[in-house]
């Protein structure tokens, strides 16, 4: 085989898995081992480990060794193939914080959580033994990793101290890698460690809020709200009633969820006086009223976006209390 020909073949393979190819997987396409060497004689490749190269054209990253490791594992099969059938090895722990960027843990081990005992001959990897449901992981770069929430539980149950968890918690809260609710379920699961208490999710929610308060919406942003809301309702047509109930139907469906989390939103909710009209509309469920009034008090309190709003581009909208109260307005005239 020329050089050349040994050269598209393994340069087509490595641009399928990033820039890398294994001694195996050039095998099966009918370049030898030696042909490989001869590539790393001409600068054409780079041995990464044994059985493993990256092109030079691709270069390093904080990811190469985890990919040749995880390349390794099964050396014939292609990167893609494996992540269709289920990969066999995921990369968990320390390497999987290193991949989404939380924490900043020392480690000169690369972790891969199996589902049964498994050896090596790298000193460098570590296999953990646990079944891993599909919730567990992830793709990120076409590497299967352990998602955030799961790579906390699994750091704190490998021992390290508190404050390396909450520096990992802060970056998944920055990174937007996990929602609220996923990182309070995660620290119920380990509460003992981080000495939450109640170990429930209103314990686990109050351990947040002391840690990572929630920042109260400053008056620049109301106000850069107040004019972004006015001028979209001014350039908008009248919604026709078909889609007031897409709306309402819409809103109903989030109004669980976003209940949990108003503290941080609740502005960007109730800015727009359409919105609580649509969850006065729902408020003709009887069973659902509660959560709204809770919505609406709430609302009120931040009377500086709802009155900021210029009532001539909201002809169609009532300001009165929407479950049935009298507006402020009505209040200071009957006074």
């Amino acid at each position: 085989m020329k050089i050349t020909e040994a050269t598209e073949i393994v340069l087509d393979l490595a641009s399928q898995q990033w820039g890398m190819v294994t001694t195996a997987q050039a095998k099966k396409a009918g370049v030898p081992a030696v042909m490989l060497g001869r590539l790393v004689d001409k600068a054409v490749l780079e041995r990464v480990r044994s059985g493993v190269y990256v092109s030079t054209s691709a270069g390093w990253s904080a990811a190469t060794e985890i990919r040749a490791q995880w390349l390794a594992l099964e050396p014939t099969t292609m990167a893609a193939d494996r992540l269709q059938t289920g990969p066999i090895a995921v990369v968990s722990h320390e390497s999987a914080a290193e991949l989404h960027r939380i924490g900043d843990l020392d480690s000169p081990h690369i972790c891969f959580t199996v589902p049964s005992r498994r050896q090596t001959r790298q000193p460098e990897v570590i296999f953990r033994i646990a079944e891993l449901d599909d919730a567990d992981w992830t793709v990120v770069d076409g590497l299967p990793v352990t998602t955030a929430v799961r790579t906390l539980i699994d750091l704190a149950r490998a021992g390290h101290e508190p404050e390396h968890l909450t520096d990992v918690i802060g970056d998944i809260f920055r990174r937007r890698t996990a929602t609220h609710t996923e990182i309070t379920d995660a620290l119920v699961d380990i509460a003992e460690i981080l000495a939450i208490t109640p170990a429930t999710a209103e314990g686990a929610q109050a351990w947040l809020e002391e840690r990572f308060p929630t920042p109260a919406p400053s008056p620049q942003s109301a106000r850069i709200l107040q004019e972004t809301m006015a001028h979209a309702q001014a350039s908008l047509p009248e919604p026709s009633p078909q889609q007031m109930r897409i709306m309402q139907e819409s809103m109903e469906k989030v109004l669980a969820p976003l209940q949990k989390q108003l503290g941080s939103v609740l502005d960007a909710i109730t800015a727009h006086p359409a919105v609580l009209c649509l969850l006065a509309q729902a408020a003709d469920d009887g069973a659902s009223r509660p959560a709204l009034r809770q919505v609406v008090d709430a609302a009120k309190a931040y009377d500086s976006v709802f009155d900021g709003l210029p009532a001539h581009l909201f002809p169609n909208v009532d300001r009165q209390d929407p479950l049935g109260g009298e507006s402020n307005q009505d209040e200071d005239a009957d006074e």
